[in-house]
């Protein structure tokens, strides 16, 4: 199995590290271009420099440039949390599927910030939600939930 993780985040790592301790082969890892990133974003293209893996920075996951970089790679699955939407020729392109990760327990609190309002709501647990990647917001499939606590100070 051949994957591509997509993301800015740290989940977007601890998800590369996973796969590399798994069976499967780590094609690449694509991220913004540093003036686009969010401001939650960890440094992508250093950590795959660590772990030997080729980094791609895009202005847009969706254009041309991106999606022939993805072609190249010919990828059974394509996985992260990317924060902007994914268009239909990107979620036809793996083999498989495109899987999204989101860290509320879907379909409540979809979209972005979702961790934020969490926290200043005062709830006290939520989930790391996987699901099929469609053109809609967080709106696809679930394929498996992690619950875990939110321990706001460390947030």
């Amino acid at each position: 199995m051949k994957f591509i993780v997509v993301g800015t985040i740290e989940i977007t790592k601890e998800c590369a590290r996973a796969l590399l301790e798994s069976d499967v082969k780590l094609c690449a890892l694509i991220t913004l271009k540093k003036d686009l990133l969010p401001n939650n974003s960890v440094d992508i293209v250093a950590f795959g420099k660590d772990i030997n893996i080729p980094v791609h920075t895009v202005t847009d996951i969706n254009d041309a440039e991106s999606i022939s970089i993805i072609k190249k790679y010919n990828p059974d699955y394509i996985i992260g949390s990317w924060p902007r939407l994914f268009k239909e020729e990107l979620i036809g392109l793996p083999k498989f599927e495109c899987i999204g990760m989101h860290c509320t327990d879907l379909p409540y609190n979809r979209g972005r910030h979702a961790l934020h309002w969490l926290i200043s709501l005062g709830i006290a647990e939520t989930a790391l939600s996987f699901f099929n990647i469609d053109i809609g917001v967080d709106t696809g499939k679930i394929l498996h939930k992690e619950f875990i606590p939110i321990d706001a100070d460390k947030s």
